[in-house]
C-alpha cells in the first residue's frame, strides 16, 4: 500500500503541473508583444508595422527587453502555482538541508560557464524558484 503522504504530495505536484502548463507571461512595448511559456520559451511574438522602420539593432534590443518583461511577468504566477509544492514541509525540509550543505557540496552543472564574470541564466532571473 502506498503511504497517503506520498499520494497527497503526488496530487500537489500534479495540480501544480496542470497550472504551470497553462501559464504564460506577456509583455508589450513600442509595438513588440511577446509571450513565453513556463519554461521561458517564446510562444508568440507580434511586431506592429511601425517596428519595421526601427533598424535591426534597435528592433533586436526591443525584442530582448520585451522578452525579459514577459519572463518577469510570468514569475509571480509561477511562484504562486508552485507554492503548494514548495511550501510542503518535506520539500521545505529538503531545501533547508541542501542549503546547509553549503555551495561547495553542490557541484555546478557542467553546462554552467565558469570562464566568465557574466551572471548565469538563473542568477539573471533571481535564482531558482525553489530557493525562494
Amino acid at each position: 500500500m502506498i503511504d497517503s503522504g506520498f499520494e497527497e504530495f503526488g496530487a500537489k505536484v500534479r495540480r501544480a503541473q496542470d497550472v504551470v502548463e497553462r501559464l504564460r507571461g506577456r509583455a508589450g512595448r513600442d509595438g513588440v508583444t511577446i509571450e513565453v511559456d513556463a519554461g521561458n520559451r517564446l510562444t508568440a511574438i507580434e511586431l506592429a508595422p511601425e517596428t519595421m522602420h526601427l533598424g535591426a539593432d534597435r528592433l533586436a534590443e526591443l525584442i530582448r527587453s520585451t522578452f525579459a518583461g514577459a519572463v518577469a511577468d510570468l514569475q509571480p504566477r509561477m511562484r504562486q502555482a508552485l507554492a503548494e509544492v514548495t511550501d510542503d514541509p518535506q520539500v521545505a525540509g529538503l531545501n533547508r538541508w541542501i542549503r546547509s550543505q553549503g555551495p561547495e557540496a553542490a557541484p555546478r552543472p557542467s553546462s554552467c560557464r565558469d570562464d566568465t564574470d557574466e551572471p548565469s541564466y538563473l542568477d539573471q532571473r533571481g535564482g531558482s524558484i525553489f530557493e525562494r
